[in-house]
């Protein structure tokens, strides 16, 4: 078992509510290992409502 900290830009669904966000970013985080922290530290919304938003996590994975 080893720890790694990663930094992962990913694309918010325009479908997803907020209250979502914490259960997709760990699943998104667990495609790659266990999550043992992480932290959203960046943002970007699109000017156009149509888009997607960029989510950059980084996170700390347990990985097996």
């Amino acid at each position: 078992m080893r720890l790694k900290l990663v930094e992962i830009d990913l694309k918010f669904p325009r479908d997803l509510t907020t209250l979502d966000l914490r259960s997709w970013v760990v699943n998104q985080l667990k495609k790659k290992g266990e999550p043992l922290r992480w932290a959203v530290t960046s943002i970007r919304f699109p000017i156009n409502n149509d888009l997607d938003s960029d989510v950059k996590i980084e996170a700390i994975l347990i990985i097996q």
